[in-house]
């Protein structure tokens, strides 16, 4: 689908991203892909399969859709490695047993959440950057509601005044 999100599982080069790059910085788990920029074409790539599985323009569409390739009904950790600077038009949200690392920023352009994790556990985000600059005056950089067991390291909200960071218990 031209301009659209694509599943074509083409093979990756090596010299986009290196084999030692699918851990990112954090030891915690090997990542299950690694979603990078690469001069506006966001790519989403399989680390076990070695394939490009989703690709496309839009950073929200490729990012969810590798959070949400990953395991269905787990209960271990798997982790998407976000590279480089990113625009979300969407929020994302975070399903339980999941570990997102970010190396870059986030620039979140909607009105809502830019990352939501509810009702999950077992979450883990390492060093989120989320500027708020271009979002709406409601939006809000990372919200929580009935998260159990998750750790958020190192968080970095810009220009959110009042709603950078919202954390709600059950």
């Amino acid at each position: 689908m031209a301009g659209g999100l694509g599943a074509a599982s083409l093979a990756l080069p090596e010299s986009i991203i290196p084999s030692a790059q699918a851990t990112g910085t954090t030891n915690v788990a090997p990542a299950s892909y690694i979603v990078e920029n690469s001069s506006g074409t966001i790519t989403a790539y399989h680390c076990n399969t070695e394939f490009i599985d989703y690709s496309g323009t839009n950073a929200a569409s490729v990012i969810q859709s590798a959070i949400n390739n990953l395991t269905s009904g787990r209960n271990w950790k798997e982790k998407v490695v976000l590279k480089g600077d990113m625009t979300l038009t969407t929020g994302l949200t975070i399903p339980g047993f999941t570990i997102i690392e970010h190396l870059g920023r986030l620039s979140y352009t909607d009105s809502g959440s830019a990352i939501a994790i509810q009702n999950a556990k077992n979450v883990e985000l390492h060093s989120p950057f989320i500027d708020l600059a271009g979002a709406g005056s409601s939006a809000v950089g990372i919200e929580s509601q009935g998260l159990w067991h998750g750790d958020i390291y190192s968080p970095r909200v810009e220009n959110g005044g009042a709603n950078a960071v919202g954390m709600h218990w059950p």
